[in-house]
This record gives structure tokens, C-alpha cells and sequence, in this order.
């Protein structure tokens, strides 16, 4: 499919996604916790067509820190820039990814391996990179994983799950990075490839 084919087709499969409300973009609304403040305040009352490449950029991270009903609603403009700034979009790209993609145990072990041999890349204290991996492994082992994702992509119809598969396959065939096609290969072959 080509790029601007897809870009249609993604819109047209959310064109109905009713707007989240104010109250609901962020899964942590406290005003005590700063990112998820920044990120409400950047995308409260604005249209997923109405955020700019450069919202999006600074908002790279912020995926998973979306309510579900915000995640669906603000999809389609992560996706679009993603496929419209391929130079410019490569964070957002794989962090989009990431969250599109269905969690595994397996996935912790790769972690803690290429971690391993990119010791010397990895910017925190040993005790702490231990604690957060402790985390994650918790969160894999209580379902909290799973759950998130299932949360995100359960309010996806028919017509998004295969804009959401055919937007993977793009990268997967498309990307020109390997890593990248391999990961949009890996979340297709977990949950996407049965809704193409």
C-alpha cells in the first residue's frame, strides 16, 4: 500500500473516534506528577488532526501514559507522522511500536541481554537498572502488562485493528531499518496479524 493510500485509509477507520474529553487524556491526573501534566496540557481540547509533528515529537514518550479511550483517540496522528516524517520520526516510531506491540516474559530477557552488551551505553547506577528491572519482571509476572495492552487495543473496530496491522506491515516492509522491521514484525506476528 502506498504511503498516502495508507494515510487515508488511517484516517478514514478513526475519522469516528469521539474526542476523550479534558478529564480523560491521561491515566495519572495528578497535577503532582509533571510529565503526564505537560502531556494533558499539550493535547487537552485539541483534535488528533490539530496535533502538530512537533507535539508529537516532544510527546514521544507519552503513548503509555494515555488513558485507553486517549490512545485510540490520538493514534491515528502518532501513525500519520510516523509515516509522513520517517527522517524525523524515528522515537516516536519505536515508541509507537512498543505499545502496539503485545508483551511477552521473552521480552525481558532480551532486554537484560542487550543490555549486557551495551554495558557501557547504559546510563544508570547498577542498583537502580536492578530495581527497574525487578519492576518490570513484576509487571510481567502480575498481568499488568498484558492488561495495558489489552486496554489499548480492546475499543479498536474492525476497520482500526487493520489500519493498525496494514500501518505495521508498512513498516515492517518499508522502514529501510532493520531493528524497526524486525520489532514491526515481532507486534504483528503477536496480536496484529490476525485482523489484516
Amino acid at each position: 500500500m502506498q504511503t498516502s493510500d495508507l494515510i487515508s485509509a488511517i484516517a478514514a477507520a478513526f475519522a469516528s473516534v469521539p474526542y476523550p474529553g479534558d478529564e480523560n487524556i491521561v491515566a495519572d491526573d495528578s497535577p503532582a506528577d509533571l510529565e503526564t501534566s505537560r502531556v494533558k496540557n499539550r493535547l487537552q481540547g485539541r483534535h488528533w488532526r490539530e496535533v502538530s509533528g512537533e507535539t508529537i515529537e516532544q510527546l514521544q514518550s507519552a503513548l503509555p501514559l494515555l488513558t485507553a479511550a486517549a490512545y485510540r483517540f490520538y493514534l491515528p496522528a502518532f501513525m500519520t507522522f510516523a509515516l509522513l516524517a520517517p527522517g524525523r520520526s524515528g522515537s516516536v516510531r519505536d515508541e509507537l511500536v512498543r505499545t502496539l506491540t503485545r508483551p511477552d516474559p521473552a521480552d525481558l530477557e532480551k532486554i537484560k541481554r542487550d543490555a549486557a552488551a551495551r554495558r557501557q551505553m547504559n546510563p544508570l547506577p547498577e542498583a537502580v537498572w536492578n530495581a527497574a528491572m525487578q519492576a518490570l519482571a513484576a509487571a510481567h509476572e502480575s498481568g499488568e502488562l498484558e492488561g495495558a495492552f489489552r486496554d489499548r487495543v480492546a475499543a479498536l473496530n474492525a476497520d482500526q485493528a487493520k489500519a493498525v496491522s496494514a500501518f505495521l506491515e508498512h513498516l515492517r516492509d518499508e522502514a529501510g531499518d532493520k531493528l524497526l522491521s524486525g520489532e514491526a514484525a515481532v507486534a504483528l506476528d503477536r496480536y496484529w496479524s490476525a485482523h489484516r
